[in-house]
């Protein structure tokens, strides 16, 4: 029994953290690339949201529109994370969805 509890606290550990280590390599400012390079394709490209978020940070209302597009990693609604772009394909937000 403890042999299992240890395998399934060492996988749950491991498979959370992997993902989680990649997206927090993401840093503003970086481009588009990058971010393809660290977290492979976007499962979704869509519009971005009206508000600008940096991880719990808000960074205010974006009465610019000066994010353009956004990538969505994750298929699981309520928990996915969202990749906002400017005009030159920089990072401007990064915001993690875990629930709706």
């Amino acid at each position: 029994m403890n042999r299992f509890l240890l395998f399934f606290v060492f996988f749950m550990v491991g498979c959370e953290s992997g993902s989680d280590v990649n997206i927090q390599k993401i840093k503003m400012g970086d481009d588009k690339s990058t971010v393809i390079s660290i977290l492979g394709e976007p499962d979704e490209i869509t519009k971005c949201d009206r508000n600008l978020w940096w991880g719990a940070e808000y960074l205010g209302e974006d009465v610019k529109s000066l994010c353009r597009y956004s990538f969505w990693y994750g298929t699981v609604k309520f928990d996915r994370w969202r990749i906002g772009f400017d005009e030159k394909n920089k990072v401007i937000s990064k915001y993690h969805y875990v629930s709706e």
